[in-house]
């Protein structure tokens, strides 16, 4: 299952790419940190800020720095999940330099 929904992240339909990504942030697996990370490269915003989302779900460290080039992104929505994502990582430092 989890295989499937992360070949889905490349899915030509925004869509399936969103939804793919916010079900393996509610699955929860690991495997899905680094395809992840590459979803936030997606050309979609709502792709890229699913894929934030569900990095912040999952918590995995490996994610910090490709979040923390969003933390202070010009689209608000994608810019609220990436520092909220590195908030739930424990990475609250990052956060509160880029609020400063």
């Amino acid at each position: 299952m989890v295989e499937r929904l992360i070949d889905s992240l490349q899915d030509e339909d925004l869509g399936v790419r969103g939804a793919a990504a916010r079900a393996l942030g509610e699955i929860g697996d690991r495997r899905a940190v680094e395809p992840l990370i590459e979803a936030l490269k997606d050309g979609n915003l709502w792709v890229r800020v699913a894929a934030a989302e569900a990095l912040g779900k999952i918590g995995d460290a490996r994610a910090t720095e490709s979040l923390s080039a969003f933390r202070d992104a010009k689209e608000q929505r994608l810019r609220a999940a990436a520092r909220e994502a590195l908030r739930r990582i424990g990475e609250p430092e990052i956060v509160q330099a880029a609020a400063a």
